[in-house]
């Protein structure tokens, strides 16, 4: 009978190998002039058809009247900075009002505290 670290031990030691002989191929495979060109290549061509599929993208997103990713991403920043005006309006309001009530303006308001700490039990 095999204990489980006999077959682990195997397996780790066929796993090492097999990733030896496969690094081999691939390095010698990599210093070959040929594959280095056609996979250059091939990589030149997939670049050209992703350009020209985005392209036929957004000409069709916008022949459906269709917002396309930059769009989305614009409005983004848009929304962005309408809420960093609005924070700031809210910030500049909150002072107003502190000042009016008498309250330094630099203090934001705290929430109010509800939680009570537990009471001691008493002894029985």
């Amino acid at each position: 009978m095999t204990r489980p670290t006999d077959f682990l031990d195997l397996w780790r030691d066929a796993l090492q190998k097999w990733e030896r002989q496969t690094n081999e191929v691939l390095n010698d495979v990599s210093a070959d002039e040929g594959v280095s060109r056609v996979m250059n290549q091939s990589l030149a061509a997939m670049s050209r058809l992703q350009a020209q599929q985005g392209e036929a993208i957004e000409r069709l997103l916008v022949r459906a009247n269709l917002p396309s990713r930059a769009d989305f991403r614009v409005l983004g920043e848009r929304l962005d900075g309408i809420e960093s005006q609005l924070a700031e309006l809210k910030g500049l309001l909150l002072g107003q009002a502190a000042e009016a009530r008498g309250e330094p303006a630099s203090e934001a308001p705290k929430p109010a505290r509800t939680r009570k700490p537990p009471q001691p039990e008493a002894p029985r």
